[in-house]
């Protein structure tokens, strides 16, 4: 039975990603390991499926805001309420000590969904484990860069991370 930390969107107001974590964990579980999901708070990711005062512009913005509020705060509830009830999810993690606490892995999975995607990140090398990790497999499952197409310099460095990868799917 292995350690198991799955690295991948778990904070954000998406039926598909948290459909994909679930199926994922459920899977693993099946097979007898021992599983958790990594409350990584990427804050571009986190703040996209929410609505904010800040993104009023204009007249238009302010009503759909004032009409859609409700639903959105009793969507993001219950998408917390998913995650506390149905996903093994670790305390929240700031990027300052996601190294310590990847390294108590066994395995750490990254993925599913675009989490290679920069502009969804905006940048955030985490999801390509860039650190050394000793003892601890890594391994993407069906990862994605979406529209997100790193450049040639990008990819310098992106393809040094991947290098580093024990197995790598895409989609």
């Amino acid at each position: 039975m292995a350690r198991i930390g799955i690295l991948t969107f778990s904070n954000t107001l998406n039926y598909g990603a948290a459909m994909q974590c679930y199926a994922l964990t459920t899977y693993l579980k099946g097979q007898g390991h021992d599983i958790s999901v990594i409350d990584y708070r990427n804050n571009r990711i986190e703040k996209k499926g929410k609505r904010c005062l800040s993104s009023i512009r204009n007249f238009k913005d302010m009503l759909l805001y004032l009409i859609t509020k409700r639903n959105f705060l009793t969507r993001e509830k219950l998408f917390d309420e998913f995650n506390c009830n149905y996903l093994p999810m670790t305390v929240p993690i700031e990027k300052n000590n996601v190294k310590e606490v990847l390294s108590k892995y066994d395995v750490v999975i990254v993925g599913s969904d675009q989490v290679w995607n920069g502009l969804l990140t905006d940048n955030d090398y985490t999801y390509y484990l860039p650190f050394d990790l000793a003892g601890v497999g890594k391994i993407s499952y069906a990862a994605s860069f979406g529209k997100g197409i790193p450049d040639e310099k990008e990819w310098v460095k992106i393809s040094s991370y991947l290098k580093q990868f024990d197995k790598i799917s895409v989609r």
